[in-house]
C-alpha cells in the first residue's frame, strides 16, 4: 500500500509488483511462482517493456484514484481481470468507459488520461473480504510499433513522448 505518487485520494491501492522496469522481483515470485515462470518464458521471446511492469492491482470499493496518464505512449497496459465482484468498477480513457470482466483482457493506452472508478464504500459496520476487491493483473507490453533498437535503448524515469 502507499499512496501511488498522490494518486489515491481516498480508500487504498494496493499493488505487489513482480517486475519493474524489466526487472524480476524475486521475493514476490517466490509468491508466484509460476506466473513469474510464464513470464520468463515470455521474455525470451519479446524483451520486456522498461518503461512499466507487471504486477498485480487491487482496489476495494471507495477508493478513488485520480485521473493521470503514464510516462510514455511507447507502451501497451494490459489489465487481465482476475477478480471483479461487479460492473461498478471501471476504467475511463479519454472519452471511453469499460468495465473489467473476469477471466478477459482490457488493453489500454495508459499514456491519455485515465481514472479507475469503484462503486461508494459499504458502511463501516461491514467487513470487506477479498471477494469484494477488484484484483487485476497488469503486464505493460512494447507499443507494437517500437522498433527492437528502441526497444534495447536506455530509458531514463521522465515522461516520453514518441512519434
Amino acid at each position: 500500500n502507499d499512496n501511488h505518487e498522490g494518486l489515491v485520494a481516498a480508500g487504498e491501492w494496493s499493488i505487489l509488483r513482480l517486475y519493474l522496469r524489466g526487472q524480476r522481483n524475486g521475493t514476490v515470485c517466490k509468491q508466484v511462482p509460476k506466473l513469474c515462470a510464464v513470464m520468463d518464458e515470455v521474455v525470451k521471446e519479446t524483451p520486456l517493456c522498461r518503461l512499466g511492469q507487471v504486477k498485480f492491482s487491487l482496489l476495494p470499493p471507495g477508493t478513488k484514484v485520480l485521473p493521470h496518464c503514464g510516462p510514455s505512449n511507447m507502451r501497451l497496459r494490459l489489465h487481465l481481470g482476475l477478480k471483479v465482484p461487479n460492473k461498478q468498477f471501471r476504467i475511463r480513457v479519454g472519452n471511453e468507459t469499460r468495465t473489467w470482466k473476469q477471466g478477459k483482457v482490457l488493453l489500454i493506452e495508459d499514456s491519455f488520461e485515465h481514472e479507475v472508478l469503484t462503486p461508494a464504500a459499504p458502511a463501516k459496520a461491514t467487513k470487506l473480504t477479498i471477494d469484494d476487491v477488484r484484483t487485476v493483473l497488469i503486464v505493460d507490453v512494447w507499443h507494437k510499433d517500437v522498433t527492437h533498437l528502441e526497444m534495447a535503448a536506455q530509458y531514463t524515469q521522465e515522461p516520453i513522448r514518441w512519434k
